[in-house]
C-alpha cells in the first residue's frame, strides 16, 4: 500500500516501518551486518557476509549419509536420436520453440559439470546419469562413481520415447539404487567452488532449496504468454493448493536442486493421475507438471522436510554476446570468495546465435580455461 493509505489505515505500522528504516536494528556477525529492513551492510573493507553461512549456524555439524547427484542428458546429434526426434516431432505438429533442438545440444557441458563435481564436491556417494540410451564418447561409464540411466529404467514404455524434460524429471526419483537425499542437476549446471553436503542438507536430513527473486504469476495457465516452466507451475501450485490449502508463487533458482526420495514418491502417490497425464507428453505441454523445480521442494517445505534459502550463481544465453562478460568474470573471479556458488551456462534457442555464431568456440574455451583437470571418469584418450 501506498505510505499515505499506509498511514490512514494502519498509522501503527507507518509509524514502526519509518523508525525501522530511520534506526535499523543491526545483526552482527562479525563486523558485517544485515538491517532489519532488508539491506545489508559492511563495515569498510569487509567482505560480503559469506553465502555458506546462510543464517544457519550448523556448519560444524556434518551430513553423514550418502548424497547422490542426478544428471540428465541427451546428445541432439546423434544421427538416431534426430530420426526419432522427427518423426515424433513432425507427428505432434511441435515445430516450435517448445521443441526447439538447441534445448537438445550438447557442447560437451556435462563433461565439464562433471569435473566440478570431482573438484569441488568429491563427497559425492554416487553420480547418475540419465539419458534415452546414448552416451558421452568421452565418458568412462565402467567407473565406480558413475552410471548411466536409460529412461526406460524410470518410465513406462507408454511414455517413451519421451523429449520432454518435465516428464524425465518427475521420474528420476524412480533410479535403482538412489539415495534418500540427492541433488539434481542439468548437465549444462556447474559448481564454482568447494561446497560440502551441508550446504544442500542439514545432518537431519532436511533440504535447503534455493528460492529465486522470480515469482509466478497469479493467473490461469496462458498457452501463448506463459513459458512452458511456467505452465508446469502453474500446475504443480493448483495441486499444492487443492491439497493443503497453501497458494504459492515463490519460484526456485535455476542451478542445483537438493531433492528427498521419499517426498518425490509422496507426490507421485497423492497425484497419480496428473502424473499419467504429464508424461503422456512427448514434447512439452499445458498439462505438464514442473517437478523438481517447483512441486517437491514446495511438498518437501510444507511437509517439513526442507527449509527455503538462497544461493549466488551466474545464470546467462550463452548464444548472446553478453556471455562474454560473464567469461571474464570466470576468469577474473575463479579462486575468490566472491566467486557465485554454480554457472548455468545456458542454450536457450537457436534463433538466438543469429550474430554471434561463433557462441560455442567462446564456451567451449572458457569451460576449458576453468576446469582444466580431467576427471576420473573420462577416457584417457579423450583428456583435453
Amino acid at each position: 500500500m501506498s505510505k499515505l493509505i499506509k498511514l490512514i489505515k494502519s498509522p501503527g505500522v507507518f509509524f514502526r516501518d519509518a523508525l525501522v528504516n530511520k534506526y535499523p536494528v543491526k545483526l552482527s556477525d562479525g563486523e558485517n551486518y544485515i538491517s532489519a529492513a532488508g539491506s545489508k551492510k559492511q563495515g569498510k573493507n569487509q567482505k560480503n557476509i559469506s553465502d555458506a553461512l546462510r543464517s544457519l549456524d550448523c556448519d560444524d555439524i556434518n551430513v553423514t549419509f550418502p548424497v547422490d547427484i542426478v544428471f540428465t542428458w541427451v546428445d541432439a546429434d546423434d544421427p538416431s536420436f534426430i530420426e526419432q526426434f522427427n518423426q515424433y516431432a513432425n507427428a505432434d505438429a511441435q515445430k516450435s520453440v517448445l521443441s526447439d533442438a538447441a534445448r537438445f545440444k550438447s557442447l560437451d557441458e556435462l563433461k565439464y559439470a562433471l569435473r566440478s563435481i570431482f573438484d569441488y564436491a568429491p563427497w559425492v556417494n554416487k553420480i547418475y546419469i540419465v539419458t534415452n540410451g546414448q552416451k558421452p564418447c568421452w565418458l568412462n561409464d565402467g567407473h565406480p562413481k558413475i552410471r548411466i540411466v536409460p529412461h526406460a529404467e524410470i518410465l513406462d514404455e507408454q511414455y517413451l520415447p519421451t523429449f520432454n524434460s518435465h516428464v524425465i524429471e518427475s521420474a528420476i526419483h524412480k533410479i535403482e539404487g538412489l539415495s534418500e537425499h540427492y541433488i539434481y542437476f542439468n548437465d549444462d549446471m556447474m559448481l564454482l567452488r568447494k561446497v560440502g553436503p551441508e550446504y544442500f542438507f542439514l545432518n537431519s536430513g532436511l533440504g535447503i532449496m534455493f528460492t529465486s527473486k522470480v515469482r509466478l504469476p497469479r493467473s490461469q495457465i496462458n498457452g501463448i504468454y506463459d513459458t512452458a516452466t511456467e505452465w508446469g507451475a502453474k500446475n504443480a501450485r493448483k495441486l499444492i493448493f487443492s491439497k493443503f490449502g497453501i497458494y504459492t508463487d515463490k519460484m526456485f533458482a535455476h542451478t542445483f536442486y537438493p531433492q528427498i526420495k521419499s517426498v518425490a514418491d509422496y507426490c507421485e502417490r497423492s497425484w497419480p493421475d496428473e502424473f499419467h497425464r504429464c508424461r503422456q507428453n512427448r514434447f512439452r505441454h499445458s498439462t505438464d507438471l514442473l517437478c523438481t523445480g517447483f512441486l517437491f521442494p514446495h511438498v518437501a517445505q510444507i511437509k517439513g522436510s526442507a527449509i527455503f534459502s538462497k544461493t549466488r550463481l551466474f545464470y546467462f544465453n550463452i548464444r548472446k554476446r553478453t556471455a562474454l562478460k560473464y567469461y571474464k568474470m570466470l576468469e577474473d573471479k575463479k579462486g575468490n570468495d566472491s566467486i557465485p556458488f554454480s554457472l548455468c551456462p545456458n542454450d536457450r534457442a537457436a534463433d538466438d546465435s543469429r550474430d554471434f555464431e561463433d557462441y560455442s568456440v567462446h564456451l567451449q574455451t572458457a569451460l576449458q580455461k576453468y576446469y582444466d583437470t580431467p576427471s576420473p571418469v573420462e577416457l584417457l584418450d579423450n583428456r583435453i
